[in-house]
């Protein structure tokens, strides 16, 4: 009801013989409203001025004030409002949480494969359970410390070594020097002779030297297929056979 019809209203009461009351004044009023009946979840939104009601839903723009967290719904332990399939939000459970997580890849962290709850295998990059991978190997291996410079070439690992430990000795006589080999680093650590001389080489995987010290082997190491191979250099006249212990490692 606008202004003006109120106007009007006043107007034609003044005129009449007894003016009206207040309460016949708003009952009037009320009459002139057409009687509408709105659908569920509506209201009378906008009143015209024939009286006939415009009915809608309520937007959120028509309520004043903020969403609190205590007008939502109660949710259940453990559970958040999500949704699997698309629709009207619901209580997911951590499974159904959990299998929406992205599963991690090499540009994308992510969920990881359940374990095999198991003692003897591990994650490996490519997200996939193995079981360790070390695989190790003793070759034998003589040499003439009498042969000059050159490469010699011990095979027969049944793999590719990716590092090895040597020990040597000379004429049937242990322990006369130990030597590692990574593939980037290579050392030696030699009992030169009987003498009890003890020399540290960093350069070399393989070093002899007998009593004469002038009179010497050293070689360094590198990866063949299914091997090592051995660049030596001779010095001197060194003399009696080279006993190699190598352990490779896969």
């Amino acid at each position: 009801m606008k202004l003006r019809h109120w106007l009007l209203l006043v107007a034609l009461w003044a005129s009449a013989a007894t003016a009206p009351s207040w309460g016949q004044m708003v009952q009037q009023t009320v009459n002139s409203i057409v009687a509408t009946t709105c659908g569920a979840s509506q209201w009378a939104r906008i009143i015209a001025a024939t009286g006939a009601a415009t009915c809608s839903q309520p937007a959120f723009t028509d309520v004043s004030g903020n969403y609190t967290l205590a007008q939502g719904p109660t949710l259940g332990a453990n559970v958040v409002l999500g949704s699997v399939a698309g629709g009207t939000p619901a209580q997911l459970t951590q499974t159904q949480l959990t299998a929406l997580v992205n599963l991690a890849t090499a540009s994308l962290p992510g969920s990881v494969p359940a374990f095999p709850n198991n003692t003897t295998t591990f994650l490996r990059g490519d997200l996939t359970y193995v079981a360790p991978q070390v695989t190790s190997k003793v070759v034998n291996q003589t040499y003439n410390l009498a042969t000059a410079s050159g490469t010699f070439d011990v095979t027969g690992f049944g793999f590719n070594p990716a590092a090895i430990v040597v020990t040597y000795g000379v004429n049937g006589v242990s322990g006369i020097g130990t030597g590692l080999f990574s593939g980037a680093t290579q050392s030696s650590f030699s009992t030169g002779s009987t003498t009890g001389i003890v020399n540290f080489f960093a350069a070399q995987a393989v070093f002899y030297t007998d009593n004469a010290i002038a009179n010497y082997q050293q070689c360094t190491a590198s990866f063949i297929t299914d091997g090592v191979r051995f660049t030596c250099t001779k010095g001197g006249s060194p003399t009696g056979t080279l006993q190699l212990s190598i352990l490779g490692f896969k």
